[in-house]
């Protein structure tokens, strides 16, 4: 435990010890997220047909712009890249344009 104890019986790890766990591991590990998040209004802006290790992909270049009232004469775009299968990347493109 936090504050020294050892954990005894399974019914202590589960009601104390590993809420202290998963709440250490969210803010040392993962990080919290702020409480007034930007939204991202994601499009596809390039796709590209390719070849992974002999199999056929869909490339997809995305850009992600933040909607950030707080200052918004600050561009915010965000460059991401996407590669999937040619069978799945078809039907996902259309979920990442708005």
């Amino acid at each position: 435990m936090q504050d020294g104890r050892p954990v005894t019986t399974a019914e202590m790890w589960l009601r104390e010890r590993r809420p202290e766990f998963l709440m250490l591991f969210e803010r040392e590990v993962y990080g919290r997220v702020p409480a007034a998040v930007p939204s991202v209004a994601w499009r596809v802006d390039t796709v590209d047909r390719e070849f992974f290790a002999g199999r056929p992909v869909i490339a997809q270049q995305l850009v992600g712009h933040v909607d950030k009232p707080a200052a918004p004469g600050i561009p915010v775009d965000i460059r991401a890249a996407k590669v999937g299968s040619s069978r799945t990347a078809a039907t996902s493109a259309s979920r990442w344009r708005t």
